[in-house]
């Protein structure tokens, strides 16, 4: 088994990050329609997590739905 190197690491990590970098840069409007889905992805992730946590607190017989 070979021994955790923390420099080794980063610089594969780096190496990585540099290539989806530029594969992400030679297609323009791939990575524009990825982020856009992103975005909405966890708007909408977060808007229904809001709109039930909003419909638990006005449910009856509940004594302290804030804690």
């Amino acid at each position: 088994m070979k021994s955790w190197r923390p420099a080794e690491y980063l610089m594969e990590v780096r190496g990585d990050l540099r290539h989806a970098f530029k594969a992400l840069a030679a297609s323009p409007g791939f990575s524009a329609v990825a982020l856009i889905s992103l975005t909405l992805g966890v708007c909408i992730a977060t808007c229904a997590y809001s709109e039930g946590n909003g419909l638990t607190r006005d449910l009856l017989g509940v004594p302290n739905p804030t804690s």
